[in-house]
């Protein structure tokens, strides 16, 4: 899984698009809200090479914002 770069086989890990708006299908994770510590998606053991972020507006205006993106992984044993 998530070994494709057109990520044809991707495994969605969060999604709270309710009405399917995106065009990337509905969500059913519910909105969060981040911390000054940031916000952690568990992979929950998912094996990935390649990780495609989408973000559209926010609850507080209608702009788009990453501050940082980190991700870590390990080689699959």
């Amino acid at each position: 899984m998530g070994r494709d770069p057109n990520l044809e086989d991707a495994v969605v890990l969060f999604n709270s698009d309710h009405d399917g708006s995106l065009g990337l299908g509905k969500g059913n994770d519910l909105n969060y809200i981040e911390t000054n510590e940031g916000w952690m998606a568990g992979a929950n053991g998912v094996i990935a090479r390649y990780v495609r972020l989408y973000n559209h507006t926010n609850s507080m205006n209608l702009i788009n914002q990453y501050t940082e993106v980190e991700v870590y992984g390990r080689l699959p044993e």
